[in-house]
C-alpha cells in the first residue's frame, strides 16, 4: 500500500544534501545593458555560491522579462523552483532609457504553495513600490532639469556652465543627446504625469528627490561618451528608497520565513508544523507563538532558572543528530506523556538547553508549553512536579547520584555528564521507523523525519475518534505501548 501511494513521487534527496540551495534565498537582480545580467543582492549571504547565482541571473534574463509580470518557474538544471518579479527603472543614460531588473525568491526543492505565492507578492509589492516611487519621481526631475537645459544648447553661456573642456563639438553632441531624450520620452511623459498622481496613495511615501546641478554632471559625462562603458548604479536613480536597499531586502526575507511559519494552521502541532488539522475550525499557530512571547517575558525575571520557549532553532548545535540512534528512546516518552530530565554540568549547559527546546518542539499539543532549566538543586521536585520537561544543571558524581535517587519517580533520565539514557524499553509498531541507524546532515532534517513519523500515528485518531481506539488497537494489533501512545494523544 505505501509503495502504490508514494509511487513515482519520492524524493531522491529529502535532506536537500545534494542540491544547490539549503534554503530559500532572495535574490535582486539587475539585467545591465553593457556586462548582462548580475546579482546586485542575494539574501542569505552563505546560502549559494556566486557563480550559482550568475546563472540563475543569466536564465532570470532569458524567461518573460517585461515590467510587471509575476512567474512562477522551475530550474532542472538546479533543482529550485523561482518566483520572480520583473520591474523597470528609468534612466536617460540607458537604452530606450530603461534599466530591467528583477527581485527573486528561490526555494530549494520545494515547489511554492499558493499561500506562498500570495506572501512573496505582497511582500515584493511593499518593498519595490517605493523604490520605483523614488526612481519615477528623480527622473521627472531629471527631464526637466534636462528640458532646460536643450533650451540653453545653443546658446553661448551653455560652454561656460556645462563644459570644461571647450570643445565645440562635444556640446553638438550633448545637445543632440537630449533632444534625443527628450523626443523618446514624449511619448510617454504626459501619461507618466497623471500616473504620479497615485503613486504616493499606492506607497505611503513622501519622497522629494529632485536632480540637482551637480547630480546631473555624472549622467552628462556618460551622455558625452562616443561608446557607452558604463551606467551609473542601479539604486542611484532612486536616492532616498535605494538607500540601505540590501536591510531592506534582508527584513523581506525575515518577514516571509516568519508569516510562511505563522500562516500555518493545524489543531495537533509538532516540531511547528500541523500533524492533524480538524475541518470544523483549525486554530492558528501564530497566536500560540505570541501567547509564547508574552509568557517568556513575563518568566525571564530569575536569572537561576530559564524559561526556555519553542521559538528559535539553534544551528549551532546538533544535539538531535548526535542521538540519532537512540533518537527512539528520546521520542517514545514525548508521546506517552512521561515526564523526562536532562542532566548536564554546567559547560554541557547550552548543550542541555538546546536539546530541551528541540525535544519540546517534537512534543504533539495543542499548545505550547515551557519548559524549565535550573541550575538549583532543591527545586528539583518542583520542576519535575511543573513540567513535563525539565533541566538540571549538576557536576558528573551528582547526576549519577540524582539517577539512582529519582529512579521511584519513573521519570526519563538523559544524562549529558555520562553519557547514557535512563528509559523504558519499547516494543510496538508505531514508532518502528526510528529504530533503525540513520544519518542525518542536521537537526532540522531529523525534525522534519520525526515529525513524519507522528503525522502518519496521528491518522489513528481521527478513527479512534469516531470508532473507538479499542477496536483500531484490536485491528491493527497494536501492542500496550503503542496502545499507551495512542491514548495520551486522544487526551492531549
Amino acid at each position: 500500500m505505501d509503495d502504490f501511494l508514494v509511487f513515482g513521487k519520492t524524493i531522491a534527496d529529502p535532506w536537500n544534501r545534494v542540491c544547490s540551495l539549503d534554503k530559500p534565498i532572495i535574490l535582486f537582480v539587475e539585467f545591465c545593458q553593457i556586462i548582462g545580467p548580475r546579482p546586485l543582492f542575494s539574501y542569505s549571504e552563505d546560502a549559494c555560491l556566486n557563480h550559482l547565482l550568475e546563472e540563475l541571473s543569466l536564465w532570470l534574463m532569458s524567461s518573460d522579462n517585461f515590467h510587471g509580470n509575476f512567474t512562477s518557474a522551475y530550474n532542472q538544471q538546479l533543482g529550485v523552483y523561482v518566483l520572480t518579479q520583473y520591474a523597470t527603472m528609468l534612466d536617460i543614460t540607458a537604452r530606450a532609457l530603461q534599466r530591467p531588473f528583477a527581485l527573486s525568491l528561490v526555494l530549494p526543492q520545494q515547489k511554492p504553495t499558493p499561500e506562498q505565492i500570495l506572501i512573496f507578492r505582497q511582500i515584493s509589492m511593499e518593498i519595490l513600490l517605493p523604490l520605483l516611487s523614488c526612481n519615477r519621481y528623480y527622473i521627472h526631475s531629471m527631464l526637466t532639469f534636462a528640458s532646460k537645459l536643450a533650451d540653453n544648447c545653443e546658446k553661448t553661456n551653455f560652454q561656460s556652465y556645462y563644459s570644461t573642456s571647450g570643445n565645440v563639438q562635444q556640446i553638438v553632441v550633448l545637445s543632440s543627446k537630449i533632444k534625443e531624450i527628450m523626443l523618446q520620452s514624449k511619448s510617454w511623459y504626459d501619461r507618466f504625469l497623471v500616473k504620479m498622481t497615485g503613486f504616493e496613495e499606492i506607497t505611503n511615501t513622501n519622497c522629494t528627490c529632485e536632480c540637482k546641478e551637480e547630480d546631473f554632471r555624472k549622467f552628462i559625462r556618460i551622455l558625452c561618451w562616443k561608446q557607452m562603458a558604463q551606467l551609473v548604479d542601479l539604486m542611484e536613480l532612486a536616492p532616498c528608497a535605494g538607500k540601505n536597499y540590501f536591510n531592506i531586502l534582508k527584513n523581506a526575507y525575515n518577514q516571509f520565513i516568519k508569516q510562511q511559519k505563522s500562516t500555518v494552521e493545524g489543531l495537533m502541532f509538532s516540531g511547528n508544523m500541523p500533524v492533524l488539522r480538524s475541518v470544523f475550525g483549525a486554530n492558528s499557530q501564530k497566536e500560540f507563538q505570541e501567547q509564547e512571547k508574552l509568557e517568556e517575558e513575563e518568566n525571564n525575571n530569575n536569572n537561576n532558572n530559564f524559561i526556555i520557549s519553542s521559538y528559535s532553532l539553534q544551528k549551532d548545535e546538533n544535539t538531535l543528530k548526535s542521538l540519532s540512534f537512540r533518537l527512539l528512546r528520546c521520542v517514545y516518552p514525548l508521546l506517552t506523556g512521561e515526564k523526562i530530565v536532562i542532566l548536564a554540568s554546567q559547560q554541557r549547559t547550552p548543550t542541555g538547553m538546546d536539546l530541551l527546546e528541540k525535544l519540546n518542539k517534537l512534543r504533539v499539543v495543542k499548545r505550547t508549553e515551557n519548559v524549565q532549566w535550573t541550575s538549583e538543586i532543591e527545586r528539583l521536585e518542583q520542576v519535575i512536579t511543573e513540567h513535563q520537561l525539565s533541566g538540571i544543571s549538576c557536576d558528573k558524581e551528582l547526576s549519577l547520584n540524582l539517577s539512582d535517587k529519582n529512579a521511584k519517580h519513573e521519570m526519563i533520565i538523559i544524562d549529558l555528564n555520562n553519557h547514557r539514557i535512563k528509559c523504558r524499553e519499547y516494543r510496538g509498531f508505531l514508532l518502528r521507523q526510528l529504530a533503525g541507524k540513520r544519518v542525518f546532515p542536521s537537526d532540522e532534517s531529523v525534525m522534519d523525519f520525526v515529525v513524519s513519523v507522528i503525522t502518519d500515528i496521528n491518522q489513528l485518531l481521527i478513527l479512534s475518534k469516531y470508532i473507538t481506539p479499542e477496536v483500531v488497537a484490536k485491528s491493527l494489533e497494536l501492542t500496550k505501548q503503542d496502545k499507551t501512545i495512542l491514548y495520551n494523544l486522544l487526551i492531549e
